[in-house]
């Protein structure tokens, strides 16, 4: 069984200015809605159906498959970069992952608006439950996944990136120190461009992130959209089972990260600033 991490964050389709930011974090609107369902029909297509408390929907059909990040190489030493990924999808549905906004309608369905689809849910007794997508209806039961550490409430909602910063230290083929900043992957990849001893892919530029408290986060870019998985461990968060362990601040309604990694020949540490992005 596929371990169900669904993001749950606010999403916007337009990141709006910097006047626009909110100073504290929002408060969730569907703390009272949010749950992962299991559907337990055996001929089902789709394996969970999720609703999470910043007023997203997420539905995993059985066919998931997970895509890797892509990587930055310093003097050939290979570096992931968060949220990126050698998959992207072209489109906010596919065949295997729906995924979008939803609102709750006076008669207590869903109005999943991107998919032009409405989800009921009623109780089926013994702890089971129909879910009418459109004129389908599978039976599921709730499942207990929701993260319960301390930050899980700060950090499970949608940001958008405000700034990334690279300091690269390098010995070997070519000594050299570096350290940029830029607002988005590609003015920093701009930047990077100028030193010989830094090699990268394409890398599209971010509109928001979104975290789950069921362990999954969803990333946006401007002409695709993907999902992985997170786990907190040790007061840091680590994405798509990496290594390396990220260390996460917030001040305000701005979250930080910032990890490092080295090898024999060189170093890289990555910051980035996000600020929270609201439901519109």
């Amino acid at each position: 069984m596929i371990s169900m991490c669904l993001l749950g964050t606010s999403v916007v389709t337009s990141c709006g200015s910097d006047d626009d930011e909110p100073e504290t974090l929002s408060k969730l609107p569907y703390e009272a809605d949010a749950a992962v369902y299991e559907i337990t029909n055996f001929d089902s297509d789709i394996a969970y159906i999720e609703l999470t408390t910043a007023g997203n929907y997420f539905i995993n059909h059985k066919s998931y498959a997970e895509s890797k990040p892509l990587s930055m190489f310093v003097n050939d030493v290979e570096f992931p970069l968060a949220f990126t990924s050698n998959e992207p999808v072209t489109r906010a549905k596919k065949k295997n992952f729906w995924y979008g906004t939803y609102e709750k309608n006076s008669d207590g369905s869903y109005n999943l608006k991107d998919e032009n689809a409405t989800l009921k849910i009623t109780s089926a007794g013994n702890g089971l439950y129909n879910l009418t997508l459109n004129d389908k209806t599978y039976e599921g039961k709730k499942l207990d996944k929701r993260a319960t550490f301390a930050r899980a409430t700060d950090l499970c909602r949608s940001w958008r990136l405000k700034k990334v910063k690279v300091e690269v230290d390098a010995t070997g083929i070519i000594t050299t120190h570096i350290s940029e900043e830029a607002s988005n992957y590609t003015d920093l990849m701009n930047k990077l461009a100028k030193n010989p001893a830094i090699k990268f892919p394409t890398v599209e530029d971010i509109e928001y992130v979104s975290f789950s408290n069921t362990y999954m986060y969803v990333v946006k870019t401007s002409s695709s959209i993907y999902h992985k998985f997170w786990k907190w461990d040790n007061n840091k968060l680590y994405l798509n089972n990496n290594e390396i362990g990220y260390d996460v601040t917030f001040e305000g309604a701005t979250m930080k990260f910032k990890n490092s990694k080295s090898d024999d020949s060189a170093s890289m540490t990555v910051e980035y600033e996000f600020t929270e992005t609201l439901v519109k």
